[in-house]
């Protein structure tokens, strides 16, 4: 896989094959295809990376935003009711026969987490990994807030190599990315959620030539589902309720 080979490439000092195996067992399954001939791809949620629990359940969405997701379209009207309270990622492992989740997808901007907690076994023994973190972290907080988009000067807490790094990675993460979103069909809309998501798929349309249906303005706030409400579904913000009406809207189409 591109991506892998490329970061495999960055960490000096390791040997190839075995920094691509290690990283391979951290990527997890996404939900980008068809989920049945009945049932077309409508909406896709482009969320950050996985985490702990996407890794251990082998899929996007497994942990608690994933729980949060399948709560929040729980509060769509007018359609038979979701019955159940499982992460949205557990539900897109198989067909469900139900229009608003059949016709939903998710995917992450990296393929390879971007935070501390999956790496902790191979951090303890390997200094390499170590600065791999350190890069990925700088990235994640970095373009996260929205400010920087992609692009990195050297600051006060990093140096000129890990800005370097920072880079590398970033660019191999857009270019991957872009791969990934240019196999999606073209009436599939990809809601970024977050800025770190926002950030990178400016960038992508920016350069890809694949057609992108229009964003309404509404959505260009919404949030990562570990931001969304968990609690007061009866006071929805703006942009979730244009998010969920955009999503059932698109799946009875």
């Amino acid at each position: 896989m591109l991506l892998l080979h490329d970061i495999a490439g960055i960490l000096e000092g390791k040997n190839r094959t075995e920094v691509r195996t290690d990283l391979r067992n951290m990527v997890v399954r996404e939900f980008t295809e068809p989920r049945s001939t009945n049932s077309p791809l409508r909406t896709v949620l482009l969320c950050e990376s996985p985490h702990s629990e996407e890794i251990y359940h082998g899929h996007a969405l497994a942990g608690t935003s994933g729980r949060t997701v399948t709560a929040a379209l729980r509060q769509i009207p007018d359609i038979r009711a979701i019955d159940t309270q499982d992460a949205i990622g557990c539900l897109l492992r198989a067909p469900m026969q139900h229009p608003i989740v059949d016709s939903l997808g998710v995917m992450n901007v990296s393929l390879l987490p971007l935070q501390k907690g999956p790496y902790c076994q191979y951090v303890q023994q390997d200094d390499d990994y170590k600065i791999l973190l350190c890069a990925f972290e700088k990235v994640r907080e970095r373009v996260q807030t929205g400010r920087h988009g992609l692009r990195f000067r050297k600051s006060v807490n990093s140096g000129l190599a890990l800005t370097k790094m920072m880079q590398q990675l970033t660019d191999i993460v857009l270019r991957d990315l872009e791969r990934r979103l240019c196999q999606l069909p073209d009436s599939a809309l990809v809601i970024p959620c977050g800025h770190f998501a926002r950030n990178f798929l400016r960038e992508v349309k920016k350069k890809s030539r694949r057609p992108w249906p229009d964003q309404q303005p509404d959505l260009r706030c919404v949030q990562h589902p570990s931001r969304w409400p968990r609690a007061k579904w009866c006071k929805l913000p703006l942009w979730l309720r244009q998010l969920l009406s955009l999503i059932r809207d698109r799946a009875i189409q």
